[in-house]
């Protein structure tokens, strides 16, 4: 017999099973998955990373040089 696999769900940490008949996996529920979507819309989950202004100046950097190479 073939053991489910269990993971924790990203959003709350309860264990859930990881099957094709939960429909909301990795999450636990339907709310969690919501809840998730949410925060990733609403720009309360981020990625690490340089600041907008710091990628503004390599932005604004790269393009001096490459005028200067023309």
């Amino acid at each position: 017999m073939k053991s489910l696999k269990t993971v924790k769900c990203p959003r709350c940490g309860c264990l859930t099973t990881y099957t094709s008949t939960n429909q909301s996996r990795p999450f636990c529920s339907e709310r969690c998955k919501n809840d998730d979507i949410v925060n990733w819309a609403t720009e309360s989950y981020g990625i690490p990373g340089s600041t907008k202004d710091e990628l503004q100046d390599a932005i604004l950097w790269t393009a001096d040089e490459t005028i200067d190479d023309i």
